[in-house]
């Protein structure tokens, strides 16, 4: 069932994805990593008290990150199907935010791993009229923060984002030089830096 559900989504994933291609608008390649940790929620942010932060490490997406469960289901076999909100804040200080969608593997050979979808819903600055799905897949692990070792995650976060803003585009090359290469990588030409 659980392998069923997120080939359909993948699948659901792609289509929005030729969707804004066929519509011509701007779209950027993102191929980079993802790690977070666990942390308190804010006052009213998860209804389930599942929170984290963390970093995206390179690309156009590179910064930080926030993200609030808002529902959690155990499945039969022990795994968890969750739903959420991920703001990722660059380093420009443009925003933007995908809705969620997860499974945590608890069971079998796949244990410890996670596998998630993400819709771009809203953002700010070059994001403010973005389209486009990620997904991201990785696994559970102890992350060091300030010398403390606290459980988190690290992986993928590969997919496109379409509808940028241009002058917003333009200032991040003057910036960092991250405009994408002739083989359509943003500027950390593909390389996740692990």
């Amino acid at each position: 069932m659980s392998r069923r559900l997120f080939t359909l989504v993948s699948a659901l994933a792609i289509g929005v994805l030729v969707s804004d291609a066929a519509r011509g608008n701007q779209c950027r390649p993102i191929h980079t990593t993802i790690t977070t940790h666990f942390v308190p929620c804010l006052p009213n942010e998860s209804p389930i008290g599942f929170c984290t932060v963390g970093t995206v490490h390179s690309g156009l997406l590179a910064g930080s990150t926030r993200f609030a469960a808002q529902t959690l289901t155990v499945t039969p076999d022990g795994s968890m199907l969750y739903t959420g909100r991920l703001t990722v804040t660059t380093k420009s200080g443009s925003t933007v935010t995908l809705a969620d969608y997860g499974m945590l593997f608890t069971q079998g050979p796949k244990a410890g791993t996670y596998s998630e979808v993400e819709q771009v819903i809203r953002g700010t600055g070059q994001f403010a009229h973005a389209t486009g799905m990620l997904v991201s897949q990785g696994d559970l692990i102890l992350v060091d923060v300030d010398g403390t070792l606290t459980p988190g995650f690290q992986g993928s976060l590969v997919g496109t984002i379409c509808g940028l803003e241009k002058g917003h585009q333009q200032k991040k090359h003057d910036d960092d030089n991250g405009h994408d290469d002739d083989n359509g990588h943003d500027g950390d030409n593909g390389h996740d830096g692990e």
